[in-house]
């Protein structure tokens, strides 16, 4: 994954088969990133 790659690391990734231990970890995470792929 291109964040891992540059050094960060990736606390979860949700979509539509996220799963709750995935949900119960993101409020660790110090930055969140949402993108939309239909933004691209």
């Amino acid at each position: 994954m291109l964040l891992e790659e540059m050094g960060l690391r990736v606390v979860a990734q949700w979509s539509g088969d996220g799963t709750l231990n995935e949900l119960i970890q993101g409020p660790a995470a110090k930055l969140v990133l949402i993108h939309c792929y239909r933004s691209m």
